[in-house]
């Protein structure tokens, strides 16, 4: 058993009336997403579901959806993906941020492909082992993939699962066990992966976080969060993270043709192995003091601000351009050129650029 915290009997009682009514619905219901698809009559694809689970860490279903159509179509098993290199996967990556999910999931498939003749491990301590899958995203491949149980739990199973039982304890980790304990109980037995999906489902379609439909959820009667009129007040939150705030500057640097300066950021760290404009560190102190810089006594117009939001600071860019000379070399900036190539704006489909980066293409 899997499970390490005990259920009230009134709790273990529920789960039954919470079970059956839920796959009924599921059956009837359940979203027809790309990676739900299975290579026999008993499991799903588990190469599929480990690149789903992947893209759908910090990513919503709507946008992970489009980016999995193309990389299935382009890498389409395991083997292939395990041919690719960085440089491919960071551009089919590109847009979709948190880049070192990407280099993750090459180097889990090389491994699998290398050491496991290409078939997915079927232990949970095996699957933890590889690159990016953590507790999480192994416990979902078990069950998602292989119908074995587990204690899988993302936002949308935590938001049911709270409000099935009303946990109000300000205690979050005491209440994220005991949902662990819960879901691993519920998906004990037949069709686990099912369970699991349906109860994502549910948390998306119709408990969602503002917009909770209860008057059509097949699980109200055994609500108790609904019985007591509470569903707005759960799950419990804890502290609103404050983001820091970064500024920095961007350069579009072109040569008589028309090609601009692109630069390959490192291949670790953030927006890792990603293309850019060439520009400064994103500095806390940093001040933008003017729209004009001065660049080896030539002056250069601020194009416009950008303003990006990542997952611990917003950062402020100033775009600064468009600065013309035919050879790097001979072109002293003060910037770190390494790494830096060029490039006519009809090939930037070619490149990894991040949303970022997207957003400064705009003023070329």
């Amino acid at each position: 058993m899997i499970h390490h915290y005990t259920l009230t009997e009134h709790q273990m009682n529920k789960l039954n009336s919470i079970k059956y009514p839920l796959l009924f619905w599921y059956d009837l219901n359940k979203r027809d997403l790309p990676w739900r698809s299975h290579i026999d009559e008993q499991y799903l694809d588990p190469y599929k579901v480990l690149v789903s689970e992947v893209m759908l860490q910090q990513t919503t279903v709507s946008v992970a959806t489009k980016y999995f159509k193309n990389f299935i179509e382009r890498w389409p098993n395991i083997e292939l993906l395990a041919t690719a290199s960085e440089d491919e996967i960071i551009t089919a990556w590109a847009g979709l941020g948190y880049y070192a999910r990407a280099r993750n999931l090459l180097k889990c498939a090389k491994i699998i492909v290398s050491d496991f003749q290409g078939i997915f491990p079927q232990d949970i301590n095996l699957l933890k082992k590889l690159p990016g899958i953590g507790d999480y995203t192994s416990a979902a491949i078990m069950s998602i993939a292989f119908n074995q149980q587990s204690n899988a739990v993302d936002v949308n199973i935590e938001r049911v699962i709270s409000r099935l039982f009303a946990l109000k304890s300000n205690n979050l980790l005491h209440n994220k066990k005991k949902i662990r304990d819960i879901v691993s109980q519920l998906t004990l037995g037949n069709r686990p992966g099912d369970v699991l999906q349906g109860l994502m489902d549910i948390g998306s379609l119709i408990c969602s976080a503002k917009q909770y439909k209860c008057d059509i959820c097949p699980l109200k009667t055994e609500c108790i969060a609904l019985g007591e009129d509470i569903v707005s007040q759960i799950p419990r939150k804890g502290r609103k993270i404050t983001r820091g705030k970064k500024i920095g500057t961007l350069y579009l640097i072109t040569r008589e043709d028309g090609a601009y300066l692109l630069r390959k950021r490192p291949s670790k760290g953030l927006l890792g192995g990603t293309i850019e404009f060439p520009g400064t560190d994103w500095d806390d102190d940093e001040v933008i003091k003017n729209s004009y810089v001065q660049l080896d006594n030539i002056h250069c117009k601020e194009l416009g601000i950008i303003k990006h939001a990542f997952s611990h600071f917003n950062l402020t860019v100033s775009v600064v351009g468009k600065i013309k000379f035919e050879n790097k070399k001979d072109f002293m900036v003060p910037l770190n050129l390494d790494n830096c190539f060029w490039a006519l704006p009809e090939e930037f489909c070619k490149y990894g650029f991040s949303s970022l980066m997207k957003k400064v293409i705009q003023f070329t």
